[in-house]
């Protein structure tokens, strides 16, 4: 246990900020991880990356994707830090708030699943999706926004964030953050850089998942997120009872 003062010095107009005291650890926390591994199994983002590998600037273009997706997930990741901790919930004492927050969070992704699972499926069409038709345009500063926006984050990477903020690692915030940041977008990261070493063998490859994700994609889509959303109410749930 560690008694300290808030990154916040100060409430407006009320004097200095109440020491309180969190817990400490070490390394980074094993639901973090977690979470960040499951962030990073996207679909639309290994999509994107393959219709940018097959473009006449293959490499200028997917690094800037890779950009857009890591400024998102970074400003999201610093903004919901700094108000979780700000609101006290890396308080030890703020255990039912951090509990209220993952079941809402829970229940979020649930009904997320439930609505994409009752969703009729898309009827074949002509008519390529808009992020598609953005990339097209085969510009980087249009393949940056494209990347920032298909990447807003995910229940399952907040989740790693609110881990982040409230769990007693003994890391530093910034660091855990860009850990998680590099995890979640190993998708864009790994077909770049078997492309630069193997570019065609690379290029079958992401056809091949390309092909797959168009059968089954939805469907793991879904799975995915019933599986985080129940388990972060059923773990909300428990510890409210303990």
């Amino acid at each position: 246990m560690e008694c300290r003062r808030p990154r916040a010095q100060h409430f407006a107009g009320y004097g200095p900020v109440p020491i309180r005291c969190v817990r400490t650890g070490d390394g980074l926390d094993a639901q973090t991880l977690a979470f960040a591994f499951i962030a990073a199994l996207y679909p639309v983002g290994l999509l994107a990356v393959t219709f940018l590998l097959a473009t006449d600037r293959p490499l200028k273009l997917g690094l800037s994707f890779l950009a857009g997706a890591a400024t998102s997930l970074l400003v999201v990741g610093v903004l919901m830090i700094t108000v979780l901790q700000g609101i006290g919930l890396d308080d030890s004492d703020a255990g039912t708030a951090r509990s209220g927050f993952r079941i809402g969070l829970g229940v979020a992704m649930l009904v997320a699943a439930w609505l994409l699972w009752r969703r009729p499926a898309s009827k074949p069409s002509n008519e390529e999706p808009s992020w598609k038709a953005r990339l097209r345009q085969a510009r980087p500063v249009s393949v940056f926004i494209t990347g920032a926006i298909l990447y807003s984050p995910s229940g399952t990477y907040l989740a790693a964030v609110q881990q982040i903020a409230t769990s007693d690692s003994s890391l530093a915030d910034g660091l855990q953050l860009i850990i998680v940041i590099v995890i979640v977008l190993l998708t864009i990261e790994i077909p770049l850089a078997a492309y630069l070493l193997r570019p065609e063998a690379t290029a079958r490859l992401l056809r091949d998942v390309e092909a797959w994700i168009g059968v089954h994609g939805r469907r793991a889509l879904v799975y995915g997120l019933a599986a985080v959303g129940g388990y972060l109410v059923v773990d909300g749930i428990i510890t409210l009872a303990g």
